[in-house]
């Protein structure tokens, strides 16, 4: 996602594959085990939420 090839796509196709992954308990279970959500949340919070949390 650090240089995707097609921008504008990007965010929503990755977006798309993660909610059709997490559809499966045991991948939620590896999910939260392996702190993803404490990984995803920088990268899905607005930029100026970021700032105010900083």
């Amino acid at each position: 996602m650090k240089n995707p090839s097609h921008p504008s796509r990007g965010v929503p196709i990755a977006v798309s594959c993660l909610a059709t992954l997490l559809k499966e308990s045991w991948v939620r279970s590896l999910f939260v085990k392996s702190d993803g959500v404490k990984l995803l949340t920088p990268l899905i919070t607005p930029a100026s939420t970021q700032q105010s949390i900083q």
